[in-house]
């Protein structure tokens, strides 16, 4: 996605996974030089938002951390 303002890019994000119910995308030009990002997951009431600062492994652990609430959220008891 890009977005321009007078010229100039704002934001520039990659999509960078697409699955049956989540995607992630990273952000490329933004102040922190390790980068970030944003997956969101689709559960059958919630729409989950897990948004992280750093590289892959930042990445990892807000995908276990969206996909345990996620687990949480659906569990029969709730």
């Amino acid at each position: 996605m890009f977005l321009k303002f007078g010229g100039r890019d704002l934001m520039t994000d990659l999509v960078t996974s697409i699955h049956e119910n989540w995607f992630c995308a990273r952000c490329m030009n933004t102040s922190k030089p390790a980068g970030e990002g944003a997956i969101i997951m689709q559960t059958a009431a919630f729409l989950l938002v897990a948004l992280y600062d750093g590289s892959i492994g930042s990445a990892s652990r807000a995908m276990v951390a969206v996909d345990q609430f996620a687990w949480q959220l659906g569990r029969k008891n709730l």
